[in-house]
């Protein structure tokens, strides 16, 4: 049988954990789901992390402040919030990186 809840305390969050099309679809057998932000957590928390768990420099960003804004002030929202600011932490590691490389490419310091 499939998991329908896919909610963190019931232990099944695994189940949808890295499938957003399996999340959307069902999400759609039960349209009427009292917490549906966590149906839409799941949808959009796979997007931003690769399949390893590491985060996805190239996620987009609309679907999580839409989401941060309409279910501000839940639970939910920060945990979304918290994988968010993950990726935004990679994002600028990476940028710093690149700056370095070009950086040291062109000489405008040395490196030892």
């Amino acid at each position: 049988m499939e998991c329908l809840l896919a909610l963190p305390w019931y232990g099944c969050s695994i189940c949808v954990e890295y499938a957003p099309a399996r999340a959307a679809r069902l999400a759609s057998l039960i349209p009427n789901y009292p917490a549906t932000a966590y149906l839409t957590y799941f949808q959009i928390k796979p997007r931003l992390f690769t399949g390893a768990g590491h985060a996805n420099l190239d996620a987009p960003d609309a679907p999580v402040r839409s989401f941060l804004q309409r279910y501000d002030g839940q639970a939910i929202a920060d945990r979304l919030r918290n994988d968010y600011l993950r990726v935004l932490g990679a994002r600028h590691v990476s940028n710093e990186l690149k700056l370095i490389r070009t950086c040291t490419k062109v000489g405008a310091f040395s490196v030892r």
